[in-house]
């Protein structure tokens, strides 16, 4: 039997990107045993792909600053005793698939995920282009579901919800409660973030907005129901965004 190990430990939408690799190795060797090494805050990312057998948690970023510390060096030999690679040689051919599926919505009223929040601040959109979105998404009896990762994020999805008709803001989440999220939604807009290129790889329609960084390096590929608007230096228009929310909602 083959032995693989995938080595990609972040970041989140770096993980992501990686699923279809798994895909296609199961295509050309379906009994071969594939172990992935990531980031323990990953960890939820390459569990959803049924062609993982094994997750390897590592903790890369806590361990730098602990290095020197007993419990730091046992734990890297604990991981170090379960790694085995193998270089493979083909030429991969067709479309990339994340071989993930979204999980059925079990809540009643249908809603809409908007992922506001970014890594730095030139790719926000205004929030006042959020507001109108979430307007026109109200006036079609959708709900608005505003998650965060940090206090700034929240205040922000605070913030928002109160100027909106039908939004809420849920407690912080895990990976494992938001990859639920957003497998159950109706419509996912979010910006150049990983939690977006999730959406999108679990084959929810996804609707991803680019303000500073270009979509031909970093937008929704791959995704059946993906939809890129904006680049670098010019955000998409709001009038713009809701049409391609409604085209996504329709199909």
């Amino acid at each position: 039997m083959t032995a693989i190990l995938l080595v990609k430990t972040s970041s989140l939408g770096d993980v992501v990107h990686n699923l279809p690799v798994v895909t296609d190795i199961r295509r050309r060797f379906p009994d071969a045993r594939i172990d992935w090494v990531v980031e323990e805050h990953f960890a939820a990312i390459p569990r959803c792909h049924c062609g993982v057998r094994d997750v390897i948690p590592v903790a890369v970023r806590r361990w730098r600053r602990t290095w020197w510390q007993h419990a730091t060096r046992e734990a890297i030999g604990r991981v170090r005793a379960r790694l085995a690679a193998q270089a493979l040689g083909y030429a991969r051919d067709g479309a990339a698939e994340y071989g993930i599926q979204r999980a059925p919505s079990t809540t009643a009223a249908p809603y809409v995920v908007l992922l506001h929040a970014t890594s730095a601040e030139r790719k926000l959109w205004p929030e006042t282009a959020w507001i109108a979105l979430a307007k026109t998404l109200a006036a079609r009896g959708l709900d608005v579901v505003l998650p965060w990762g940090n206090a700034e994020e929240r205040a922000r999805s605070e913030r928002l919800a109160q100027a909106m008709a039908r939004a809420r803001v849920p407690e912080r989440m895990t990976l494992d409660v938001v990859a639920d999220l957003l497998g159950g939604a109706r419509l996912v807009v979010g910006l150049d973030t990983g939690l977006t290129h999730w959406a999108g790889a679990l084959g929810v329609p996804t609707l991803g907005i680019y303000v500073a960084t270009d979509p031909a390096a970093t937008g929704l590929y791959a995704c059946p129901l993906g939809r890129n608007l904006g680049t670098i230096g010019q955000p998409p228009a709001v009038d713009d965004v809701v049409a391609a929310a409604m085209e996504l909602l329709a199909r």
